[in-house]
């Protein structure tokens, strides 16, 4: 039987719009880039810049 360990992700997201950085952790990509667009109103352009899985 093959148990999973729960996994976060670490994610850095470049706003276009201003130049700067910001990292995030979370349960997915998706989690951290949602939490990103929900601080601003309307679409924000953005990059992904790293993603990083953390193991416990």
């Amino acid at each position: 039987m093959i148990v999973s360990e729960p996994v976060k992700v670490e994610v850095e997201i470049e706003d276009l719009t201003t130049g700067c950085t910001y990292r995030y952790k979370g349960n997915s990509i998706n989690d951290c880039v949602g939490y990103f667009l929900s601080l601003f109103i309307g679409k924000r352009p953005y990059k992904i810049i790293r993603a990083n899985v953390l193991l416990s």
